[in-house]
Formats: C-alpha cells, sequence, structure tokens
C-alpha cells in the first residue's frame, strides 16, 4: 500500500482498488458461504454452553452439547413416532377374529411404516364389526389383509385371482339363438 501511496494513487482509487482485492479474494459460491455462517453461528452456540466456569476456577462438566436441529428448530413439529400407537392389548375382536390376527395385522401394519394409532384401530374394528355382520367372516378379512400387505381391511376376493366365472366351452353349442334356429330349419 505504501507503495501505491508512493506513486501518488488517490485515496478513493486506493480504498477501490482494497474493494475489489477482497472481492476477488472470496470466491466461494453463495451455497458455501451459506454453510460457514451456519457453522459459525453452531461454534457460537457450543461455545456459549461449554463454558459453565464456577466461581474456584475449578470447570464444570458442560451441558450435552445440543444437536443442529436443536439449535436451530427449539420447537419441531410432532413427528409419526411422537403419535401414540394403538394399545397392545387384544381389543374387544368380533367373533370369529382371534387375538392371534389380529396381532398379525397390527404387526404388518407397523412394518409397513403405518402403524395404527389409537382412533385408527376404533374404526378398523368398526369395519371388521360391519364385515362380519354382512357375512365376511373377520379372521379371514384379517388375514387378507395381513397376506396381502394391505392397509385396510375388505371384503374377501374369492379364489378365482380376477378371471370371471367362465362356463365358455369354447364352441357355441350352449347358444340358445343357433339351437332355435336349427331347430326351425330342421337340422
Amino acid at each position: 500500500m505504501k507503495h501505491l501511496v508512493a506513486l501518488g494513487m488517490s485515496g478513493e482509487a486506493l480504498t477501490a482498488a482494497i474493494a475489489e482485492m477482497q472481492a476477488a479474494e472470496d470466491t466461494r459460491s453463495v451455497g458455501a458461504k451459506r454453510q460457514q455462517r451456519y457453522r459459525d453461528r453452531l461454534n457460537a452456540k457450543r461455545n456459549e454452553v461449554s463454558q459453565n466456569v464456577t466461581r474456584d476456577d475449578s470447570v464444570t462438566a458442560p451441558a450435552p452439547s445440543p444437536s443442529p436441529n436443536e439449535i436451530l428448530n427449539p420447537n419441531p413439529t410432532p413427528t409419526r413416532e411422537s403419535i401414540t400407537p394403538a394399545r397392545e392389548g387384544p381389543p374387544n375382536l368380533p367373533v370369529g377374529a382371534s387375538a392371534e390376527q389380529w396381532a398379525g395385522f397390527v404387526e404388518m401394519r407397523r412394518r409397513i411404516r403405518k402403524p395404527l394409532t389409537a382412533r385408527a384401530q376404533q374404526l378398523a374394528l368398526r369395519k371388521l364389526s360391519m364385515l362380519a355382520e354382512n357375512g365376511q367372516p373377520p379372521g379371514a378379512v384379517l388375514d387378507q389383509s395381513t397376506l396381502n400387505g394391505w392397509q385396510d381391511l375388505f371384503p374377501l376376493k374369492d379364489a378365482r385371482n380376477g378371471h370371471r366365472n367362465s362356463n365358455h366351452q369354447g364352441n357355441r353349442s350352449n347358444d340358445g339363438f343357433l339351437e332355435a334356429l336349427r331347430e326351425v330349419g330342421g337340422r
């Protein structure tokens, strides 16, 4: 700088040159700058927490360091884990459903990460009772939903695997119109 002043550079030109050098020096991306500010804030909070010094100059054990999420968001929104799941004991099941079948359905729901809340358990039991009143065996309904990994309870599917009942024999011998035509024609 002394050299620039000695060469006769004005104060304004000197200030502009310094600002240009500082701008060229910090070529980091916007994201990198944001990340550095974040780290600086975390370190400042950690240093603030860990300076618990007593009057006799002995250092007390520092408080456990909070996680970055706790520092930035002290009041988090409830997560799926914080929602109370249904109680473990078997509820009042309709006749025809065993505690083992219900436990299997609840375990399957837990494994697909859709656990039953207390309210969902009440609704599922109500639906199971309605299906039982309509002639569906509740134990088989629970087993069907468990086996197929379904979140809900549905009436039993028949064993035809989605195929229609076909008495179709390949020829048209069962066609009433053709038979009537044959009778009229005398064949």
